[in-house]
């Protein structure tokens, strides 16, 4: 995921968990899918696949396996939850970052919209999160996922790169109750 690109997911995730007035983490991503007006669907895949999405009559749809294990439905929905507002299906969104002749960069944008989206960093900064094991019980996200949030956290903290942003800002003051009490419990 290129720079420009990636700054505007994160500007979005923190956009989104702002306006919908997110407070705490794990993050309810189907809380967030209601307030977007996007219809979230379980539905139970006979091909291995975890969930896509479309529109239909111009309305948002996202589809998630229900054999799927929860932090694999979580992530599958957030994953898809960024396809639309990415602007990779139909006319949702701006299309200017849909890419046709790489569909896996399409991938890995929707897969890092995701994770910032369920782990947001400032707030794992602010929750003095130690390890893998500790964000994806937090968040509620598979260990495999939490190592790539753990990676992008130990390079926030060794470049100092924290509130840097008034969105950043204001997303720690909306979090701020759970990070104490989530500090005060785990005793940091």
């Amino acid at each position: 995921m290129d720079y420009t690109l990636k700054k505007f997911s994160r500007d979005m995730v923190w956009e989104i968990l702002l306006r919908e007035e997110v407070k705490e983490l794990p993050v309810k991503v189907s809380d967030i899918c209601a307030g977007l007006g996007i219809s979230l669907k379980r539905y139970r895949s006979t091909d291995g696949n975890c969930g896509f999405c479309n529109i239909v009559g111009g309305i948002p749809y996202i589809f998630v396996d229900s054999g799927s294990e929860r932090s694999v439905r979580r992530f599958t929905a957030a994953h898809e939850l960024g396809h639309i507002l990415l602007g990779h299906v139909g006319d949702f969104t701006d299309l200017r970052h849909r890419d046709p002749q790489d569909p896996g960069k399409l991938e890995s944008d929707a897969d890092a919209f995701a994770i910032s989206l369920l782990a947001p960093s400032c707030v794992l900064l602010g929750c003095g999160v130690k390890n893998e094991e500790e964000i994806a019980s937090l968040c509620d996200i598979s260990l495999e996922i939490a190592s790539k949030r753990m990676r992008r956290v130990r390079a926030l903290r060794r470049r100092g790169r924290l509130n840097c942003s008034y969105e950043e800002i204001e997303l720690l003051r909306q979090f701020m109750p759970f990070i104490y009490r989530y500090r005060r419990a785990s005793g940091k």
